[in-house]
């Protein structure tokens, strides 16, 4: 839509943003249960069983979460680890930050190679 190649440059960069807004967002609620233990034993088992979590809730499962990159971990006593974010997530968080930052520079460069110079002052 845009007029010059600073502007689709922008464009781009806003696209890419989104993305990053929109995977930050999917991620971050993956997995976000009143009960934490729910969604942990639901992915445990990979089923979704009201009462499978039951028996799970009582064996301390540990859910860490961080903010990036993504993470929801869920831990169990007997060490086996389940991770509630998926793992496309946080690859496609990156990519598209990324992305925005090399087409905003893009847009910058590209808007600054279509000014003209300034004339010269005049001298008198």
């Amino acid at each position: 839509m845009a007029r010059s190649a600073g502007g689709a440059w922008a464009e781009g960069a806003w696209l890419c943003l989104a993305v990053a807004v929109l995977t930050y967002t999917l991620g971050g609620l993956s997995g976000f249960d009143t009960r934490p233990a729910r969604a942990c034993a639901e992915e445990r088992t990979g089923r979704a069983d009201p009462q499978a979590h039951r028996d799970i809730e009582q064996a301390d499962v540990v859910v860490t979460s961080e903010s990036f990159p993504l993470s929801h971990l869920c831990t169990w006593p007997d060490g086996t680890r389940v991770e509630l974010v998926p793992g496309w997530a946080n690859p496609l968080l990156i990519a598209s930050l990324v992305g925005a930052v090399v087409c905003a520079g893009t847009a910058v460069r590209a808007g600054a190679k279509a000014r003209p110079p300034h004339p010269p002052k005049d001298q008198s």
